[in-house]
């Protein structure tokens, strides 16, 4: 069903309770999720699980950060010559620097030296083909330093700077490299290094992997910052998943769970929490803007289901948002443009302003209607909703404009509006969503009411089944039922009597339409119409002209012509047996052939289908020891099922050498090759010896 924009009029609070209603109709019913829906939450899932995991590995220091990646080399055994002045040169390792004092140089400068291998060097280049090398020193302390290497320019520090430098992939011909460092010692200072607890040797790195080990660094100082929020953002959007695969199936929780995964998947792409080596920069850098733009587009779907302004459409969304975060990380990508238009930055604002005012455009209209139909609620989780997404429309809108994004007041609102956004968005779900305890209790009220009925009908199934109860048949006869119904109780209907004035046994099934419990009513009426013929013998003097199973058929058929607004097709087919003249009388209508197995005179059995015209009589002299099976066409769905089943059962009837009623129909059911007609079976076997 499709719904026109809403604009607010006179006449919203009943096209509200329309569309409200509309959309109760059309959604699922509690519980049920979608398959691809169910896959694709469960993938979200696992891959939050697993980076989660791996963020939680803990570090015990600064160098197991850096001791397992293969874009770095610790150079810890590495031997420094040490030359102070006044003194002999000196060769030590890393540890025993901190040793070594420098209290009466009074501020005079010293040097220190170090011989690399060029290979040591080299060796980083393949795990960061596209990156630049950093060298990074100890933490000397120093009033003023100056490093020169053999394959770099002379670089200076002061106090406060880290002791690290950026180069190319070195290209030489030299075995070996010089690393120099002229230190300036402060008036008080005592040793070269204060302490070397905790501290990190020499060591090179690719780029990358020096700014992750700069953002540990800086998250162990500030307590984890920003990372902290973005492993909040995390958190919340596995919650969301887990929401909606074991809780709540709604829409809502469904949108929620996609669009916060997505933007946790792009928050891991710009931190850059992806395993070593397992994805190059560049394809770092392009997953992030996928799943941000990815992300953006399904917030916006989030919104359609928050505000329920269309029908459910998961899948739709998520292959539109996929080419959407497609085109969009392609679009980031293209560099600067002539005349210093920034290409990038433009399509980023556009995206966050577009995709903001459609979320605004969705959900401020409906707010509105919902407050006139006083659904406060609902109101309420839409206007919450929109507060998160005015940071994604206000920011771009002035980051540009000359000092507004420095003043105070802006980084504050910012940091503020940036971290509670996904809190809010989940806060709106759970408002907007019935809440967990009426949920609940509406779980537990459908499970006892479920668990009532299906008492209920295990009772109108034993009742059903009594009405299948075989009689005491004489000497020779006797008879074999098999039942299923497709829903407890079936349409299917046996009858079996014993006529001990005309010595007469009666085996017929009547098959009326449809399934259940409406069904298993028409069919009793079939049972008390039967037992008012053979049992009572109630028979008009009109009837005197026709068999006793025509009479059936028309008094059923005509009952059921009064009671119902289109005539119900009854089926039915069955025989009476003479067992005095050995004569059966068949009657078929709208009903599968009976089929009729003797033993010949050579002991053979004889199989053969009682074919006759439809709604008639027909007459058949039965010859030794025979077997008349009936069936319903849940069994026999069709002339093809039915000339397989009679060429299997032709060819293992002659293994059969004391066949009893119940035997035979024990190897019928033993057929392999039934067809599902997902419709009450049924099959009965009279046996005359």
């Amino acid at each position: 069903m499709k719904h026109k924009a809403l604009i607010p009029t006179d006449k919203s609070p009943s096209r509200l309770r329309t569309m409200y209603e509309a959309r109760r109709r059309n959604l699922p019913p509690m519980g049920t999720r979608s398959r691809p829906a169910m896959l694709i939450t469960a993938v979200f899932a696992m891959s939050l699980i697993s980076i989660l995991t791996s963020l939680t590995w803990v570090q015990r220091s600064d160098l197991d950060y850096l001791r397992d990646a293969s874009s770095v080399k610790i150079m810890d055994n590495l031997k420094w010559d040490v030359n102070l002045p006044g003194r002999p040169t000196q060769k030590v390792d890393f540890l025993e620097l901190a040793a070594i004092s420098v209290s009466d140089l009074k501020g005079k400068p010293y040097t220190l030296t170090a011989i690399i291998p060029t290979a040591v060097i080299a060796s980083i280049k393949p795990s960061v083909p596209e990156e630049s090398i950093v060298l990074v020193l100890p933490a000397f302390a120093h009033q003023e330093a100056i490093l020169q290497t053999t394959w770099t320019d002379r670089r200076h520090f002061a106090s406060s700077e880290g002791l690290n430098i950026a180069f190319p992939p070195l290209v030489s011909n030299s075995e070996f490299q010089t690393v120099t460092l002229t230190l300036t010692p402060t008036n008080i200072q005592k040793t070269i290094i204060n302490s070397s607890t905790n501290q990190i040797p020499m060591f090179f790195s690719g780029s990358i992997r020096y700014q992750r080990y700069n953002d540990f660094l800086l998250a162990k100082r500030v307590g984890s910052g920003k990372q902290l929020a973005d492993i909040g953002r995390i958190v919340l959007a596995l919650f969301s998943v887990l929401l909606f695969l074991f809780i709540d199936s709604s829409p809502e929780c469904l949108g929620l769970g996609m669009f916060m995964s997505l933007k946790a998947l792009g928050v891991v792409a710009s931190q850059r929490w992806f395993p070593d080596a397992m994805f190059s920069p560049w394809v770092v850098a392009h997953l992030q803007t996928y799943f941000l733009g990815f992300a953006d587009f399904m917030q916006l779907y989030f919104f359609t289901q928050l505000a329920r302004l269309n029908k459910p459409r998961p899948m739709a969304w998520l292959a539109a948002g996929a080419m959407f975060g497609a085109i969009y990380s392609l679009g980031m990508g293209i560099q600067t443009l002539p005349g210093e238009f920034n290409w990038s930055h433009e399509i980023w604002r556009y995206r966050n302003i577009l995709i903001g005012l459609g979320c605004l455009a969705c959900a401020l209209p409906v707010s509105a209607l919902c407050l006139k139909d006083k659904h406060y609620h609902r109101a309420a989780a839409l206007l919450l909703a929109s507060t998160g997404v005015l940071v994604q429309v206000i920011t771009p809108l002035i980051i540009d404009i000359p000092g507004v994004s420095d003043q105070l007041w802006y980084k504050t609102w910012y940091a503020s509006f940036e971290t509670l956004t996904p809190y809010v968005f989940a806060l709106s779900t759970f408002i907007n969503v019935s809440t967990l305890e009426k949920r609940v209790k509406t779980l537990t009220d459908n499970a006892i009411n479920a668990k009532v009925m299906e008492q209920q009908l295990e009772l109108a199934k034993a009742v059903q089944e009594t009405f299948f109860k075989i009689p005491i048949m004489p000497p020779g006869v006797s008879l074999a039922i098999s039942h299923r119904a497709e829903m407890y109780v079936s349409g299917d209907m046996i009858y079996s009597y014993h006529d001990k004035n005309s010595n007469a046994a009666i085996a017929l099934i009547c098959d009326v339409t449809g399934h259940g419990l409406h069904a298993a009513l028409k069919a009793s009426i079939c049972s008390v119409i039967c037992d008012s013929i053979w049992d009572v013998e109630r028979l008009r003097q009109s009837d005197t002209n026709y068999s006793r199973l025509e009479i059936l058929h028309d008094r059923a058929s005509g009952f059921f012509a009064k009671t119902a607004v289109m005539p119900d097709l009854l089926a039915v087919v069955g025989c009476e047996v003479s067992l005095k003249e050995k004569q059966a009388i068949f009657y078929r209508a709208n009903a599968v052939y009976p089929l009729l197995i003797s033993k010949s005179s050579d002991g053979a059995w004889d199989m053969r289908l009682i074919i006759g015209d439809n709604v008639s009589v027909h007459k058949v002299q039965l010859t030794g020891h025979s077997f008349i099976v009936l069936f319903t066409d849940g069994l026999i769905d069709s002339s093809r099922t039915y000339k397989h089943f009679t060429d299997w059962l032709r060819s293992r009837l002659p293994q059969e050498q004391n066949l009893t009623a119940e035997r035979l129909k024990e190897l019928m059911l033993s057929f392999e090759r039934w067809v599902e007609t997902h419709d009450d079976r049924t099959m009965c076997v009279l046996e005359v010896a």
